[in-house]
């Protein structure tokens, strides 16, 4: 038998999620990949800060590991839109597209 512990990402932005509207459950969190983004306008990708311009490369590198890669986007409720509009941009570029917007879930 072969045990592990899952490595939890240290989040280095600050963000609040906004509230949600509705509801998408992901089946397999394997396929999930998360981008914060701060109210600062900092992103993180992993347990990095990137640029604007890093996405595209590092977005890419994890789609050619897996192919249905599903971004999940956590943005501030604060945060530059045309910034999300980058990012958006910088995945469509990498052929990341599905993408998850994640938000507080009123019950």
């Amino acid at each position: 038998m072969v045990t592990t512990t899952m490595r939890e990402v240290e989040l280095l932005v600050d963000y609040k999620l906004p509230d949600a509207e509705a509801l998408e459950k992901i089946e397999n969190k394997r396929l999930v990949s998360y981008i914060w983004v701060g109210k600062s306008g900092k992103i993180q990708i992993n347990d990095s800060i990137v640029q604007i311009d890093d996405i595209q490369v590092i977005m890419y590198g994890k789609r050619q590991d897996l192919p249905s890669v599903i971004v999940s986007l956590r943005v501030d409720v604060g945060g530059p839109m045309g910034l999300v509009t980058d990012i958006q941009q910088e995945l469509r570029k990498a052929y990341c597209l599905r993408i998850n917007y994640s938000a507080n879930i009123k019950i």
